[in-house]
């Protein structure tokens, strides 16, 4: 499909808001969706692609964003707008599109303390409504996350064993299966070692740079609840948030423990953690950059497009080997707050 025809339908789509004719420019930011800013004389919005759920998975992801606002949440949530049909997704070529009213904000990218400070509060109270709300936010079943330490191994394992059965290997590839069977030693040891007494909730899976929204030194918005419908222990939440504002880039984004124990202290103000979840704090980091090391790996080489680099899938694996080769400083530091 050409430009002009996908400018086309998108037009097209829009009509279902009643939008048509609108300026709308495609936003780069994002790994899994596509998404474009839309301005209609003095009203902005954001049209989202979703391309990996279905109407299910996006009625609870509505009912989930919908309790959050209810429940007390402070910051702005992208809350979806009826169709002209009083839907609030339409379905096009095998996708679904929604739309919200735009977040006035911007997103940060180089974070202080007082920075760090903030998420932590905000990752805090975030978690407070889902244990007050646990009837819906408390998945009684197991985890439905793909990111646990057992589908870590396992994503590692199929992605070694594809790689292998193909004729010609890349250098790439070649040093992804070196990385991953350094890794899978350290996933078999957290794997026997998992603590699973620990609640599991419906979390946000991303809370990082590009999902929050900024405005004159505060938290605006939290936006991009594409994952809530996978649930695991709320120290996943913890786990993505210290990978992405607790790195130390001036030693090849290895965890800073100044910042963790900041951030960490500052959400404990908010919540209190208990002891088991102090304990799996290192269990889930490495778990996490496992994880997203198999994960961004995959998608650099389908989606070459969006510009995922070897260096930065690397550094996924050098996070989780420097947590683990310091764990017993690390879960000592975190014990002690």
């Amino acid at each position: 499909m050409g430009i002009k025809d996908y400018e086309v339908l998108i037009d097209s789509i829009l009509s279902h808001w009643e939008l048509s004719g609108s300026e709308v420019k495609k936003i780069d930011i994002g790994y899994i969706n596509d998404n474009w800013r839309v301005k209609n004389g003095n009203d902005k919005y954001i049209l989202r692609k979703v391309d990996k759920a279905n109407e299910k998975a996006l009625s609870f992801e509505l009912r989930y964003i919908t309790n959050l606002r209810n429940g007390g949440f402070k910051y702005k949530v992208p809350m979806p707008l009826e169709t002209k049909d009083g839907k609030y997704y339409f379905k096009c070529n095998g996708s679904l599109f929604w739309l919200y009213r735009f977040i006035e904000g911007d997103h940060k990218y180089k974070f202080v303390e007082k920075d760090i400070a903030k998420v932590a509060k905000l990752v805090g109270s975030y978690h407070n409504i889902l244990i007050n709300n646990r009837n819906f936010y408390r998945c009684k079943g197991k985890p439905t996350d793909s990111f646990t330490v057992f589908e870590a191994k396992n994503a590692l394992v199929k992605m070694v064993s594809s790689i292998k059965k193909r004729r010609k290997i890349s250098n790439r590839e070649r040093s992804f299966i070196r990385t991953a069977n350094a890794l899978l030693p350290i996933a078999d040891e957290l794997a026997d070692n998992w603590n699973s007494s620990l609640d599991f909730y419906y979390l946000h899976n991303d809370i990082k740079e590009t999902n929050l929204l900024w405005e004159k030194g505060r938290i605006t918005g939290l936006i991009d609840f594409d994952f809530v419908r996978y649930s695991n222990i709320l120290i996943k939440d913890i786990a993505v948030s210290l990978q992405h504002f607790c790195d130390n880039k001036k030693k090849g984004y290895l965890f800073d423990m100044k910042k963790v124990i900041l951030f960490l202290r500052t959400y404990s103000k908010v919540r209190t953690l208990a002891i088991a979840e102090k304990k799996m704090i290192p269990t889930m980091l490495i778990t996490y950059c496992i994880a997203d090391f198999e994960f961004l790996f995959r998608l650099m080489k389908n989606s070459p497009d969006r510009g995922i680099t070897m260096q930065r899938v690397n550094t996924l694996a050098k996070m989780a080997l420097y947590i683990y080769k310091n764990n017993g400083s690390i879960t000592k530091e975190i014990m002690s707050l």
